[in-house]
């Protein structure tokens, strides 16, 4: 399904606008390119909070691979202890930290390296790749799930929507080349805040006018009462 060129561009207009106007900025991992950093907080985002994550993220931030990987595991398992799993958290941390090693830190440029690392599948790959590179990847969780499927009407018949080749090829389209990250971050956070999966805030979605849900849904709804 493509989508028509007018809609995209307006829709990535909104997103990007939403994301400088009302994004989460002061995410710590967001104001870095540095692509170690950034597979760092993914990999602690993974079952948790922003917020969680965020005050782990800041004591590890400083090490690099070759710190991770040398450290007590103990050590390194009571540090993440907040994130829950931690002991299993520590351990894979520590794989990764090493394959890092082995390999350099440029080879986290490559989505082939990336998902062979423990733990790490298309989600991550994209969003280091975009967030330290700038490559036009999607970003693609629940939240761009839920966008996509409202805004676009783009529905997977899969139990798990993430696994579904379609949609992340659909969803590759929507990212524009020149600003990935700024668009990624804004679906994360419009998708988080706005076009939520309990009582979407319709009435100042930015881009209800384009919007497949509002008008079949919220509308005779809202009309009704």
């Amino acid at each position: 399904m493509i989508v028509d060129a007018e809609k995209l561009a307006q829709f990535q207009k909104a997103i990007i606008e939403y994301w400088q106007t009302h994004g989460r900025h002061h995410l710590p991992w967001r104001m870095t390119a540095d692509a170690w950093r950034i597979l760092l907080a993914e990999v602690l985002l993974r079952k948790t909070t922003s917020a969680q994550a965020a005050e782990v993220y800041i004591q590890l931030a400083d090490f690099t691979p070759q710190h991770i990987k040398e450290m007590d595991q103990h050590i390194l398992a009571e540090m993440l202890k907040p994130l829950g799993i931690y002991q299993v958290r520590a351990a894979q941390l520590q794989r990764i930290a090493s394959d890092v090693v082995e390999h350099g830190e440029a080879a986290l440029g490559s989505d082939e390296f990336l998902r062979k690392l423990p733990g790490v599948g298309r989600y991550i790959s994209n969003a280091v790749r975009c967030c330290a590179f700038g490559v036009p990847a999607p970003a693609m969780d629940t939240n761009m799930i839920r966008v996509m499927a409202r805004i676009f009407g783009w529905h997977s018949a899969l139990k798990r929507p993430r696994e579904d080749r379609s949609l992340w090829k659909r969803a590759e389209t929507l990212v524009p080349a020149d600003k990935p990250r700024e668009f990624n971050w804004g679906v994360l956070d419009f998708g988080a805040v706005v076009c939520t999966y309990r009582k979407p805030k319709c009435n100042i979605c930015p881009v209800s006018s384009i919007c497949i849900y509002y008008e079949t849904a919220y509308l005779p709804m809202s009309g009704s009462l």
